[in-house]
Formats: structure tokens, C-alpha cells, sequence
């Protein structure tokens, strides 16, 4: 065993910072404190949140037979580390499982990720013994049969800056990265090397700039930039679609700036530099596309059988027979590869969990991606077959609180940068007058912790809200309390559960979930937690809402193709669809006579908010809604509450055509989605969602 406890200069660390704990296993396996259960090379390294130093952790455990470890031994430690270290563990507890004996750092966490157990403190004296050193006998090690060791993944901050750096991407050398910078509430291009640390800011001007690209001779970088000036590109949810943006050529040596395609995302030049892949909506739902180097001849590389699924961020293969990209069905998110010969696609995973921004290995073995898996949002890694078919099964690369994702590696595969996002929805409320919809006070927070908490659904007597939240590592169902502002877990188990809607008498909630392999719709009793499939099938089936009298549950479903509004029973029989005109959004609404559903239609871009009655007949105008995707009814119905680009809160009346500015914050940075007016009127919740950070790191050695 090689245990190394490095001195590293310290740094001021604000109070922002959290405990930090990041791991990379070159053999690809997880490991954890006190469990020498595996042959790993692993890094961890910590960032304590009120703690002014910085350290790191490396170590090498050889598991012999009978679970002997090797009786050599190297130790470079001083006593004054020890002791800060020991100070640590104290100062933040860890859990353990009571079968499995895994040991977790989170002290938020109270179920077991791999048998579900309930989780035990771990107590001091058990936290002090997991850095105990073991006193053995001086002598000189046998240097002559040591062989040399493959050098290590290391893992280190590229960029400090205490704005938010993301999308990072290299240049050719390999010792450069470009990347983007919040300046003044925009973000621009920059360069940096990563071994001097010199840098250069690569872009102006007042519009927001993303996702840069270099062309594989270097000479030129792709970007996407903002269509609107002062306006921050967004996309709908996140980790999803962009929208009102443009694909951009800068030639690195002149710096004259091209418009080179328009209404496009997430560029990547070809391994030759002849073609450009991108993801765009031009001929309907967001697909994979590809432009030549001028950006003329487009090909539409990708299609689905359902208008519901989306295709985003392409990565080129490194020989360019093939792409990976991202597949989106609303709450669940896979990576797929297409070969751009047969058009054939294989699924690189198709699960209950969460992968995003895949990319390939220079190597070609591997396809890289950062993935919910592990009970955080950290990097993972497949290896992959000649046609893309994954091999292996997924390994974890990385362990840590934050948001690993953006992940771009260098051609020669020796160095991976990947952005560090701190970010997470909480729960508010804005106290309303139930007549107007207008503002009577301040905001307040409702339901707020380090993890995400989203999507609150008002009980009907209003004394609790159902909302989802990944607390445990798993999005699920939980509960509020008003009165005593406690919380309760209602579901559990992997797939993610999203979006409850109550009974009407308030004794089930209904959600959709993926945790059968498809976004199903889903019931939960109240009172037990006891589950019960409403509607399973391989369509994908969300937004589920009760009806008034609780007997039908209006949802949405792109089982003909394209997503629509359909009817079933509250026990999941006798479903028909109801539309035919095609529904967008989030949130389906009932009218005050439980005879009709109120839903946001796309109308070929001209967006309407439609009332389709549940006998049949044709849908009609409902009102001029601000917004659509979000809608909540006021208590007496007469105005709807809403949220414009996900900033703004707006109220329209239904006997008037003029929507009128609820609210919005002052922090140009924060995001408002998912409002819900509350039984009495008195009160809206909301989504809050701000970025707390963001840092470019890199790993080095790491194939």
C-alpha cells in the first residue's frame, strides 16, 4: 500500500465552497474510505467549506489472497497533516451500511445506494480509525525488484476565476483550452494554456457565447452566440435544448468572425475538418445534422419514431464513421451513436438514470459521459465495440458533490477537462393577492438544501406539498409539512420520479417515472408510500393531473407519434386520446367543471393555450396566456400564472387579453420555473434555480 499526503499551498476559500471529495479509478472501480475491497488507483482531494487548506490523497491498495494486504509500505506524512485530517472527518460525519459496510462522506444521504439499508453515523473513534497507520519494522525497501508503475491520474483546477467557466474544449497542441467566461452577466470565449496559465479573452461584444470548438488544424474556432443582444441563452430545461442562437466562425489568427449556420447548437468539427455536426430544429423536433466546412450542404444525420424525442451535442468518432450524441425523452436522458454510412443507431445506454454530454476516447475504446448513476453527476466511462455497442459495463471516473459534466478530451487522450458546476433548484413562495395574482410581500424559501428540490405540488387542504428531490441520491417523491417544515421520503428506488399531482382527496399522488425503463405514469398512496403502475407502456407517458371528482387522469403521450393529450381512468383503463393538434409544456390543466382540459398547443410556431373538451369535440381558444408551459389556475379561475424564459412571472387574465409582470428577481441570474397557485390564493410556489459556480478542471494520465 502507497499512502502519499502531499503539502500544498493553501488558498482563501470562500463561503460558498463545499466539502469537495472527487475520486479517478484508472481500473474503473468504485472504492471508499475504509473498504480495501479492490485493486484501484484512486485521487481524492478535499476543499472543506470553512477550512483554509487544500491536500490530496493518493493511494494504491493491492488486495492479496485471504484479503492479506502486501507487508511493503511507503509513508511521506507529517503529523500536523494527520491531525487536520482527523479534524476533518470530525467536523463533517460520515454513514455507514450496516450489511455492506460501504462508508459515505454525505451526511444528507440515509439509504444505502446499493442495498437500500438505512445508513448508521459513523462515530468518532470509527472515523479516526480509517487513517490509523499500522507501526512496522525499519529496514530498506527491495528497490531492485520494484517495477516502474504507469503514471497516475492526477486531477487539478485549470481555471479560479469566481465567475462561472464552463464548455471546456482543447485546441490541437493539446496544452491550450478554449472556454467560456461570465463577464457583466454575458458570457465570452476564452484561451487558455493550461501549463503557463496564460490566457486570452478571444470574443466581444454584448451578446452571450458558448460552446466553443476548435477545427483540427487550429486555425479556427466555432462558437455558438446569442441571436439577442444582453440576453443569456438558456435552454428549455436543463441539460436540454437551446434555443435563439447561431453557429459562429473565428479565425484564431485575424479574429474576423463569420455567421456560419443558423439557428444551431453544439458544434463539432469532423477528425478530417471537412464537416461540422451540430444539433438544430429545422425541419421539427431537435436532430443531429451536418454541414460541410463552409457550413453549405446540410444532411439531417438522425430521426425518431416520436416527435417527443429530442437529439442534442454530437461528438464526432475519432476515425468519423460515426457520432454520439445525446437522447432526450423528457426526464430521461441516454447516449447513442449513429454510423453515418448505414444510418444504423445503437443505444450506448438506455436506463432509469441520467447520462449526458457523451464524447468519444481518441482511442476510439471508450465513450465518456457524465452520468446520475452513481448518485451524483460525475464521470463515467464505456467501453465501446467496433459498432459502438457498448462492451464493458460503465465504470465511474469521478466522486463528488457538484455537477462533473462538459467533458472534452485532448487528441492524444493523456488529459481530460470537464466543468465543475454548483447548481441546484430549491423550492420558494411569493405571497400573491388571490383577486390580482399581484405581489403582497417579499419571496421567502419554502424548501431549500444543497441537493435538487423541484417541481412542488400543493396538497389540496393546503398543509403539505409533494415535490421531487435526489437527497438520497435517487429523484423521488417527498413530503412537506407547512406546519412543522419537516420532510418525509414517500418514494424510493432508481428511475426518477418527477412531478406529483394529487388526488382531489388528497389520499394519492400521481407522478411520472422512468423506473420501468420508460417515463410511465405512476400513483403513490399518501398514507403507506404503497406503489401502483397506472399506465406502463413503451410510449412515453407524462404529466399526469387529476381530474376535479378524481375519476380521470388527463396526461400527455406521444403513443400516435407525437406528444398529445390523453384521457384514462384514475386506475389507468380505458386511455384515448383527446387531441389531435399536438400539446408542449409541462403542466396540463383542468377547467372549473371538470369537463374540459386546458393545454398549451404548439401551432407551428404560434403557440396557443387551448381548452379540449373530453367529449371529443375540436379544441378551442382558451385565452391569451404570457408563457404556457407552466400554467397554473388561480383558485376561482379567472387568471392564470405563469413564467416567461424562465425569469419572469406573469399573470393573464382569462377576460382579458392584456397579461400583466407578476415578478421577477433582481439577480439576473435566477431562474423561475414550475409556478403553482395555492388552494387558498394566497401564495405561489416556484422553482428558484441560480448557478453558484463553475470552474474548469483537468485530468491528466488518464489513458
Amino acid at each position: 500500500m502507497i499512502l502519499w499526503f502531499p503539502q500544498q499551498p493553501a488558498w482563501s476559500l470562500d463561503d460558498t465552497t463545499r466539502q469537495r471529495v472527487r475520486q479517478i479509478d484508472d481500473a474503473g472501480q468504485f472504492s471508499n474510505f475504509g473498504s480495501p475491497y479492490a485493486s484501484t488507483r484512486t485521487i481524492h482531494e478535499f476543499t472543506p467549506k470553512h477550512d483554509w487548506f487544500h491536500f490530496r490523497v493518493f493511494w494504491w491498495i493491492d488486495l492479496l489472497a485471504g484479503s492479506q494486504l502486501a507487508a511493503f509500505w511507503r509513508i511521506t506524512v507529517n503529523a500536523a497533516t494527520i491531525t487536520r485530517i482527523v479534524g476533518q472527518f470530525s467536523r463533517n460525519p460520515m454513514k455507514r451500511c450496516p450489511t455492506c459496510l460501504r462508508v459515505y462522506p454525505e451526511e444528507s444521504l440515509r439509504f444505502c445506494r446499493v442495498d437500500g439499508a438505512v445508513l448508521a453515523a459513523v462515530t468518532t473513534e470509527s472515523q479516526d480509525t480509517l487513517i490509523k497507520l499500522p507501526t512496522l519494522e525499519r529496514r530498506a525497501p527491495d528497490t531492485q525488484s520494484l517495477q516502474a508503475e504507469p503514471a497516475s491520474p492526477r486531477l487539478s483546477q485549470t481555471t479560479f476565476d469566481e465567475a462561472i467557466e464552463e464548455y471546456a474544449a482543447w485546441l490541437p497542441s493539446g496544452d491550450e483550452i478554449l472556454f467560456s467566461r461570465e463577464r457583466a452577466g454575458l458570457r465570452k470565449i476564452f484561451r487558455k494554456n493550461v501549463v503557463t496559465g496564460e490566457e486570452e479573452q478571444l470574443t466581444k461584444g454584448d451578446c452571450d457565447e458558448i460552446q466553443p470548438t476548435s477545427s483540427p488544424d487550429g486555425r479556427t474556432m466555432l462558437f455558438v452566440r446569442a441571436r439577442a443582444s444582453h440576453v443569456k441563452l438558456e435552454p428549455g430545461d436543463v441539460f436540454g435544448v437551446f434555443l435563439d442562437g447561431d453557429i459562429w466562425a473565428l479565425d484564431l489568427a485575424s479574429g474576423k468572425e463569420t455567421k456560419l449556420i443558423e439557428n444551431a447548437f453544439n458544434p463539432d468539427w469532423s477528425p478530417d475538418g471537412k464537416r461540422i455536426a451540430f444539433d438544430a430544429s429545422w425541419v421539427g423536433p431537435r436532430r443531429i445534422w451536418v454541414v460541410d466546412s463552409q457550413g453549405h450542404n446540410p444532411q439531417q444525420l438522425t430521426s425518431d419514431s416520436s416527435e417527443a424525442v429530442t437529439h442534442v451535442r454530437p461528438r464526432w468518432s475519432p476515425d468519423g464513421t460515426k457520432i454520439v450524441f445525446q437522447n432526450i425523452e423528457r426526464t430521461k436522458f441516454d447516449v447513442r451513436i449513429v454510423d453515418l454510412a448505414t444510418g444504423r443507431s445503437v443505444w450506448v445506454t438506455n436506463d432509469a438514470v441520467q447520462d449526458i454530454n457523451p464524447v468519444w476516447s481518441p482511442s476510439g475504446e471508450y465513450v465518456y459521459f457524465s452520468s446520475y448513476r452513481g448518485g451524483g453527476i460525475n464521470i463515467w466511462r464505456v467501453r465501446v465495440s467496433a459498432d459502438g455497442t457498448p462492451s464493458r459495463l460503465p465504470r465511474q471516473l469521478t466522486i463528488g458533490a457538484g455537477q462533473d459534466v462538459e467533458i472534452a478530451v485532448a487528441r492524444d487522450g493523456k488529459r481530460l477537462a470537464f466543468s465543475i458546476l454548483r447548481q441546484n433548484a430549491d423550492i420558494w413562495r411569493l405571497p400573491v393577492s388571490p383577486e390580482t395574482g399581484k405581489p403582497t410581500g417579499a419571496p421567502q424559501e419554502v424548501i431549500t438544501t444543497t441537493r435538487e428540490d423541484s417541481r412542488g405540488a400543493w396538497s389540496p387542504d393546503g398543509t403539505m406539498i409533494a415535490f421531487n428531490s435526489d437527497r438520497t441520491g435517487e429523484m423521488n417523491i417527498w413530503l412537506y409539512s407547512i406546519a412543522d417544515r419537516t420532510s418525509r421520503q414517500l418514494t424510493k428506488g432508481p428511475g426518477g420520479d418527477y412531478q406529483a399531482n394529487w388526488s382531489p382527496d388528497g389520499k394519492r399522488i400521481a407522478f411520472f417515472s422512468s423506473r420501468a425503463g420508460t417515463a410511465d405514469i405512476w400513483s403513490v398512496e399518501v398514507a403507506t408510500g404503497e406503489l401502483q403502475p397506472v399506465r406502463t407502456t413503451t410510449s412515453i407517458d407524462v404529466n399526469p393531473f387529476y381530474s376535479p371528482d378524481g375519476k380521470l387522469i388527463a396526461y400527455n403521450s406521444d403513443e400516435g407519434g407525437r406528444p398529445e393529450v390523453w384521457l384514462m381512468n384514475a386506475d389507468g383503463t380505458d386511455a384515448r386520446q383527446l387531441t389531435k393538434v399536438g400539446v408542449m409544456g409541462h403542466f396540463l390543466r383542468w377547467n372549473r367543471n371538470g369537463d374540459g382540459v386546458i393545454f398549451r398547443c404548439p401551432g407551428h410556431g404560434n403557440a396557443q393555450t387551448l381548452e379540449a373538451p373530453i367529449d371529443g369535440r375540436e379544441p378551442t381558444v382558451y385565452c391569451e396566456v404570457a408563457g404556457g408551459s407552466h400554467m397554473s389556475l388561480s383558485p376561482d379561475f379567472s387568471r392564470v400564472m405563469d413564467v416567461i424564459g424562465h425569469k419572469t412571472l406573469w399573470v393573464s387574465s382569462v377576460n382579458s387579453d392584456t397579461p400583466e409582470k407578476v415578478f421577477e428577481f433582481a439577480d439576473p441570474d435566477v431562474r423561475i420555473d414550475y409556478p403553482v397557485w395555492s388552494p387558498d390564493g394566497n401564495w405561489v410556489l416556484f422553482d428558484r434555480f441560480r448557478p453558484q459556480g463553475g470552474d474548469i478542471w483537468m485530468m491528466e494520465n488518464v489513458e
